[in-house]
């Protein structure tokens, strides 16, 4: 085994983290510049797909976002911002994972609405 295979590799958690953080920080900047409302807008059709949808997989909130003509904004990572918020106001929770259309089927979070609304009988 080659001296580069052996070594072991460790991810440093709060450098991925803060990383991260300032990744959604550019990705909400950018769409807020190319259009001010755009971070409203978007909380407010995620909280309108929270109450249609008991399972929450944000690339589907996205792509129905885009189906439904909602503007977008200029990377679809500014998504992440508008779940920290949805997920801070109790609109959702955690629930697992499931594959990702866009990931090759490599796992990404799954959230359960909180504010589901079932129809009515």
């Amino acid at each position: 085994m080659s001296a580069v295979l052996s070594h072991q590799f460790t991810l440093d958690h709060a450098k991925a983290r803060a990383e991260g953080e300032a990744g959604m920080r550019a990705a909400i900047e950018s769409a807020e510049r190319a259009n001010y409302a755009w971070p409203d807008l978007a909380l407010r059709y995620f909280e309108f797909y929270c109450r249609a949808h008991l399972v929450v997989i944000v690339e589907e909130v996205v792509e129905a976002s885009k189906r439904y003509g909602l503007v977008q904004p200029p990377s679809d990572q500014a998504w992440g911002w508008i779940v920290k918020r949805a997920k801070a106001a109790g609109m959702i929770e955690y629930d697992g994972t499931a594959p990702r259309k866009k990931g090759h089927c490599s796992p990404g979070p799954k959230w359960r609405s909180l504010i589901f609304c079932t129809p009515a009988n």
